[in-house]
């Protein structure tokens, strides 16, 4: 899968709510509002990606990796699951 096409199915899935937000236990990571976090997959670009590597917990999956900033900088990383038909979002939260 290309970025473009990532985003574009990040976008969609975040539009017809077909996502997760995993909860951390780290207080730093704590996750965005589903709100927040709408309208910040909204706004991604292409040039807000940093990376994407082999899942380690499955090899068969991608984690992709995207910084943007919107006043403050936020790290997101996720994955696509059920056979891309949802998206979960590893890590979603301010970068510091």
């Amino acid at each position: 899968m290309e970025v473009g096409e990532a985003l574009a199915r990040l976008k969609f899935l975040v539009n017809h709510d077909r996502f997760y937000m995993v909860q951390r236990q780290s207080r730093m990571a704590m996750p965005v509002s589903v709100t927040l976090a709408k309208e910040i997959v909204r706004q991604l670009s292409i040039n807000d990606f940093v990376k994407h590597e082999p899942n380690r917990n499955n090899p068969l999956q991608f984690v992709w990796v995207f910084k943007t900033s919107d006043g403050q900088t936020y790290y997101i990383k996720f994955v696509f699951t059920e056979n891309n038909q949802k998206g979960v979002f590893i890590s979603f939260h301010l970068d510091y």
